[in-house]
């Protein structure tokens, strides 16, 4: 009977699938990849951030920003996929690795969009918009668009992962026309808001006389704008109303 102890009969012995060194390659790929991602990581939060700290503009800001908070999050993610996919595994764990990735990519690219909306509304027209209670009705504005991001890049990972959005979409079709017409005053006054930000027909600290009632405008929500009249009462008046009005 041969007992063999040597190096190489332990890394050729094959555990679930896979020989020793396969493994022991993986890890040395993952660490590479984790050394790399970290003194990347070091120079934009170290080197990086202490240059854009000396420069006026605040794209370089951005742009460190988003690497700091989206991109070298999801590399880090990204650096266990080389890791595993060479390794052989039941199609169960790698359909798991596969869709986690999926799902935890997505989450990171809506992120990084959100993040570029953000910075090109608030910060390049804010240089461009002196109405302060335009720029805060901008504000209330992007929450629809974050919402409709987050929508469409949901619906998009549900494609990529296998399920039939078709079908998702044909129920939320049927699910938003009941809504629509449960609420329709409310999609109303929440197009006339959109209008009134977009068009301007008047902006904060207008005085503006509608039918019988006049005042200054004090703020321009979602649903109603509100006005102080000449007597001190706060008239409320809904969008709709006043984008119909002459």
């Amino acid at each position: 009977m041969n007992i063999s102890f040597g190096t190489n009969s332990f890394m050729d012995r094959i555990l679930w699938g896979n020989a020793v060194s396969e493994y022991m390659f993986s890890v040395l790929i993952f660490i590479v990849l984790m050394a790399a991602l970290w003194g990347l990581n070091l120079l934009v939060t170290k080197i990086l951030k202490n240059i854009t700290k000396k420069t006026d503009t605040t794209f370089d800001d951005f742009v460190v920003s988003i690497l700091e908070k989206a991109v070298l999050p999801a590399m880090y993610v990204g650096a266990f996929f080389p890791a595993t996919h060479r390794l052989a595994m039941a199609d169960g764990a790698k359909l798991f690795i596969n869709k986690t990735t999926l799902v935890v990519m997505t989450y990171f690219v809506i992120k990084a969009a959100i993040m570029l909306i953000d910075y090109v509304v608030l910060e390049i027209l804010d240089k461009h918009e002196d109405d302060e209670g335009r720029m805060k009705s901008i504000k209330g504005l992007m929450v629809i668009v974050k919402g409709t991001i987050w929508m469409i890049g949901l619906l998009v990972m549900l494609d990529n992962l296998g399920y039939k959005v078709s079908t998702i979409l044909a129920g939320l079709g049927i699910g938003g026309v009941a809504v629509a017409l449960a609420a329709q005053a409310i999609l109303g006054d929440l197009f006339s808001y959109v209008s009134i930000i977009l068009d301007k027909p008047f902006i904060t600290g207008d005085f503006i006389v509608v039918d019988d009632n006049m005042g200054t405008v004090e703020n321009i929500g979602i649903k109603t704008t509100r006005i102080r009249s000449l007597s001190g009462e706060e008239i409320i008046f809904s969008n709709s109303n006043l984008t119909s009005s002459r």
